[in-house]
């Protein structure tokens, strides 16, 4: 009898913590912008973004803005100016694979790490590798 309540209890606890992981959630554009309380630009190309999380909540995200377009979303979404060289998101900050999530291979790159209110923080890294374009990864999430 005691072994059978053994290994119930440790059934319902393998149980419990199978039921707060929450699966990643592929959001939109809207979404990203709520969350990480960021102003995409018109035109912004939205390549991938999944939040996960249960009480705690994680989001990662990329996207493609012409590089006229930066200034105004580094201000319209309170970023502050962006350090050089700063590698402020990696691949493992993702932890799903993804094609288009890949910010350790970027290399001409500039970041921003910033508080968003006591337990909520965001990150952006920014490919400057092109003329035109520019790739933005961004995480926010709650600790």
């Amino acid at each position: 009898m005691r072994r059978l309540l053994i290994i119930a209890s440790l059934c319902l606890s393998l149980l419990g913590c199978s039921i707060g992981n929450a699966d990643d959630e592929l959001v939109s554009a809207g979404e990203v912008e709520s969350i990480a309380k960021v102003v995409l630009p018109p035109g912004t190309v939205l390549l991938s973004a999944v939040e996960d999380g249960f009480q705690d909540w994680h989001l990662t995200a990329a996207a493609r803005m012409a590089k006229s377009d930066l200034p105004a979303f580094l201000t319209d979404s309170g970023l502050g100016e962006p350090t050089a060289g700063l590698r402020s998101v990696h691949t493992k900050d993702r932890r799903h694979d993804s094609d288009s999530w890949d910010p350790d291979a970027v290399t001409s790159f500039s970041g921003i790490r910033s508080q968003l209110r006591d337990d909520a923080y965001r990150s952006v890294l920014i490919d400057t590798s092109s003329d035109t374009v520019v790739v933005v990864y961004l995480t926010a999430f709650t600790t």
